[in-house]
């Protein structure tokens, strides 16, 4: 079921996550935040300054507001983390024929470790 809105349908929307779709240009995602453009529209992300993240300071503006992890830890808000890092080697792919299908199955070299935490952020 497709309903068609108005343009001037909302005053205010939030999109969360504005560094993913909603900063490409060519994603269905600004397609409809275009659409609605009469609107006032507030992106929200915690990982702004991304290189794959161009477009987001392109299309919002740059940030009114900044809350940084250091902070958030700081007032109690956020917890010191550990990193868990992955490292993955592809070591050999397998393709099969099983009934008319193709199966594909990958050997992997699988190694994690933990990074500790920094003491200053």
């Amino acid at each position: 079921m497709h309903i068609r809105l108005p343009q001037d349908f909302f005053d205010f929307i939030i999109i969360d996550e504005c560094h993913r779709g909603g900063a490409n240009d060519e994603s269905e995602w600004r397609k409809l935040m275009e659409y609605f453009q009469p609107s006032y529209q507030l992106g929200l992300t915690a990982t702004p300054r991304r290189t794959i993240n161009g477009d987001t300071y392109k299309y919002f503006g740059e940030p009114v507001y900044q809350y940084s992890l250091k902070q958030g830890i700081e007032d109690g808000y956020l917890t010191p983390y550990r990193v868990k890092a992955v490292l993955i080697r592809l070591l050999m792919i397998m393709f099969t024929m099983m009934n008319g299908i193709i199966q594909i199955q990958f050997v992997l070299y699988v190694k994690t470790y933990l990074v500790p935490v920094q003491k200053k952020l």
